[in-house]
Protein backbone atom coordinates (compact mmCIF):
# COMPACT_ATOMS: atom_id res chain seq x y z
CA UNK A 1 0.00 0.00 0.00
CA UNK A 2 1.16 3.90 -0.26
CA UNK A 3 2.66 5.21 -3.67
CA UNK A 4 5.89 5.07 -5.59
CA UNK A 5 7.64 7.83 -4.50
CA UNK A 6 10.87 9.12 -7.20
CA UNK A 7 10.28 7.18 -10.06
CA UNK A 8 10.92 10.21 -12.55
CA UNK A 9 14.46 10.63 -11.10
CA UNK A 10 15.31 6.81 -12.00
CA UNK A 11 13.40 6.85 -15.23
CA UNK A 12 14.54 10.05 -16.12
CA UNK A 13 18.56 9.45 -15.12
CA UNK A 14 18.22 12.64 -13.01
CA UNK A 15 18.33 13.66 -9.34
CA UNK A 16 14.87 14.36 -8.10
CA UNK A 17 13.42 16.24 -5.35
CA UNK A 18 10.33 15.05 -2.76
CA UNK A 19 8.02 15.94 -0.27
CA UNK A 20 6.04 13.00 1.84
CA UNK A 21 3.90 13.75 4.05
CA UNK A 22 3.24 10.02 6.28
CA UNK A 23 -0.10 9.71 7.83
CA UNK A 24 1.79 7.08 10.09
CA UNK A 25 4.73 5.41 10.42
CA UNK A 26 6.34 4.11 7.09
CA UNK A 27 9.39 2.29 6.18
CA UNK A 28 11.71 4.18 3.15
CA UNK A 29 13.38 1.59 0.84
CA UNK A 30 15.89 3.59 -1.33
CA UNK A 31 17.45 2.05 -4.76
CA UNK A 32 20.10 3.13 -7.11
CA UNK A 33 18.69 2.88 -10.68
CA UNK A 34 20.67 -0.37 -11.72
CA UNK A 35 19.03 -1.80 -8.85
CA UNK A 36 15.18 -0.49 -9.05
CA UNK A 37 15.34 -1.91 -13.11
CA UNK A 38 16.86 -5.09 -11.65
CA UNK A 39 14.14 -5.70 -9.17
CA UNK A 40 11.10 -4.21 -11.36
CA UNK A 41 12.31 -6.90 -14.36
CA UNK A 42 12.58 -9.48 -11.95
CA UNK A 43 9.10 -9.04 -10.40
CA UNK A 44 6.05 -8.56 -12.84
CA UNK A 45 3.49 -7.37 -10.34
CA UNK A 46 5.74 -4.62 -9.18
CA UNK A 47 6.46 -3.53 -13.02
CA UNK A 48 2.63 -3.40 -13.46
CA UNK A 49 1.56 -2.01 -10.21
CA UNK A 50 4.35 0.65 -11.49
CA UNK A 51 2.75 0.89 -14.62
CA UNK A 52 -0.85 1.53 -13.19
CA UNK A 53 0.42 4.69 -11.30
CA UNK A 54 2.05 6.35 -14.09
CA UNK A 55 -0.51 5.41 -16.14
CA UNK A 56 -3.28 7.20 -13.60
CA UNK A 57 -0.67 10.15 -13.17
CA UNK A 58 -0.73 10.70 -16.64
CA UNK A 59 -4.14 10.45 -17.55
CA UNK A 60 -4.94 12.47 -14.76
CA UNK A 61 -2.52 15.44 -15.98
CA UNK A 62 -4.13 15.27 -19.45
CA UNK A 63 -7.56 15.97 -18.17
CA UNK A 64 -5.97 18.69 -16.53
CA UNK A 65 -4.22 20.09 -19.33
CA UNK A 66 -7.80 19.55 -21.58
CA UNK A 67 -9.47 21.17 -19.17
CA UNK A 68 -7.33 24.11 -18.92
CA UNK A 69 -7.00 24.30 -22.98
CA UNK A 70 -10.96 24.21 -22.91
CA UNK A 71 -11.57 26.37 -20.13
CA UNK A 72 -9.16 29.51 -22.04
CA UNK A 73 -11.33 28.51 -25.26
CA UNK A 74 -14.50 28.85 -23.40
CA UNK A 75 -13.06 32.23 -21.81
CA UNK A 76 -12.36 33.75 -25.12
CA UNK A 77 -15.40 32.50 -27.18
CA UNK A 78 -17.47 33.93 -23.48
CA UNK A 79 -15.90 37.22 -23.75
CA UNK A 80 -16.74 37.28 -27.29
CA UNK A 81 -20.85 36.67 -27.26
CA UNK A 82 -20.15 39.15 -24.14
CA UNK A 83 -18.96 42.04 -26.34
CA UNK A 84 -21.10 40.80 -29.19
CA UNK A 85 -24.60 41.19 -26.89
CA UNK A 86 -23.24 44.88 -26.09
CA UNK A 87 -22.50 46.15 -29.30
CA UNK A 88 -26.54 44.91 -29.95
CA UNK A 89 -25.93 44.95 -33.92
CA UNK A 90 -23.52 42.88 -35.49
CA UNK A 91 -25.75 39.82 -35.79
CA UNK A 92 -27.41 40.18 -32.25
CA UNK A 93 -31.08 40.45 -31.94
CA UNK A 94 -33.62 40.28 -29.45
CA UNK A 95 -36.94 38.57 -29.67
CA UNK A 96 -40.46 40.14 -28.03
CA UNK A 97 -41.03 36.68 -26.00
CA UNK A 98 -38.14 36.68 -24.01
CA UNK A 99 -35.58 38.71 -21.94
CA UNK A 100 -33.01 36.53 -22.98
CA UNK A 101 -30.43 37.80 -25.85
CA UNK A 102 -30.37 35.96 -29.08
CA UNK A 103 -27.05 36.01 -31.07
CA UNK A 104 -25.95 35.00 -34.81
CA UNK A 105 -22.61 35.42 -36.51
CA UNK A 106 -20.41 34.33 -38.87
CA UNK A 107 -18.19 31.51 -37.53
CA UNK A 108 -15.53 32.21 -39.70
CA UNK A 109 -15.88 35.97 -38.64
CA UNK A 110 -15.82 34.66 -34.72
CA UNK A 111 -12.85 32.80 -36.04
CA UNK A 112 -10.92 35.86 -37.20
CA UNK A 113 -11.84 38.03 -34.29
CA UNK A 114 -11.16 36.08 -31.42
CA UNK A 115 -7.84 34.49 -33.17
CA UNK A 116 -8.47 30.94 -32.64
CA UNK A 117 -9.19 28.60 -36.27
CA UNK A 118 -12.92 27.72 -36.53
CA UNK A 119 -12.73 24.34 -34.58
CA UNK A 120 -11.89 25.46 -31.48
CA UNK A 121 -14.90 28.52 -32.25
CA UNK A 122 -17.34 25.94 -32.26
CA UNK A 123 -15.48 23.23 -29.39
CA UNK A 124 -15.84 26.20 -26.85
CA UNK A 125 -19.37 27.21 -28.24
CA UNK A 126 -20.21 23.09 -27.95
CA UNK A 127 -18.45 23.28 -24.22
CA UNK A 128 -20.48 26.44 -22.83
CA UNK A 129 -23.79 24.57 -24.00
CA UNK A 130 -22.70 21.85 -22.45
CA UNK A 131 -22.17 23.54 -19.09
CA UNK A 132 -26.20 24.92 -19.84
CA UNK A 133 -23.85 29.24 -20.23
CA UNK A 134 -25.56 29.28 -23.88
CA UNK A 135 -29.16 27.70 -24.85
CA UNK A 136 -30.70 27.17 -28.16
CA UNK A 137 -27.76 26.94 -29.64
CA UNK A 138 -27.43 26.02 -33.47
CA UNK A 139 -25.15 25.74 -36.10
CA UNK A 140 -26.52 26.29 -39.19
CA UNK A 141 -25.21 25.98 -43.19
CA UNK A 142 -26.16 28.61 -45.32
CA UNK A 143 -25.32 28.58 -49.32
CA UNK A 144 -25.70 31.50 -51.56
CA UNK A 145 -26.27 30.50 -54.99
CA UNK A 146 -25.09 32.39 -57.59
CA UNK A 147 -22.26 32.47 -60.31
CA UNK A 148 -19.91 31.00 -57.53
CA UNK A 149 -21.53 29.11 -54.53
CA UNK A 150 -20.88 30.73 -50.97
CA UNK A 151 -20.77 28.55 -48.29
CA UNK A 152 -21.04 30.19 -44.60
CA UNK A 153 -21.46 28.24 -41.50
CA UNK A 154 -23.70 30.50 -38.56
CA UNK A 155 -24.10 30.60 -34.74
CA UNK A 156 -27.74 31.03 -33.18
CA UNK A 157 -27.72 30.97 -29.56
CA UNK A 158 -29.20 33.08 -26.84
CA UNK A 159 -27.30 33.46 -23.31
CA UNK A 160 -27.77 35.89 -20.12
CA UNK A 161 -24.45 38.12 -20.18
CA UNK A 162 -24.85 37.90 -16.32
CA UNK A 163 -24.77 33.81 -16.61
CA UNK A 164 -21.51 33.90 -19.28
CA UNK A 165 -19.71 36.16 -16.78
CA UNK A 166 -20.16 34.50 -13.95
CA UNK A 167 -19.45 31.09 -15.83
CA UNK A 168 -16.50 32.72 -17.08
CA UNK A 169 -15.25 34.01 -12.54
CA UNK A 170 -15.68 30.25 -12.32
CA UNK A 171 -13.22 28.26 -14.75
CA UNK A 172 -11.28 31.57 -15.13
CA UNK A 173 -8.47 30.01 -12.44
CA UNK A 174 -6.72 28.19 -14.58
Amino acid sequence: PGSIIGEMGVFMGVERTATVRAVSDLRVISFGREEFLDVISGIPELSSYLIGILTKRLYNLNRRLINAINSKLMIVMGNYLIDKMREGGAGAFETEFTDTPKLSFDLSTAALETGLDIEKVVTALNNLAKAGVIQDYKLIEEVKEGEQEEKRTVAELSADPSQIRSYLKTISYI
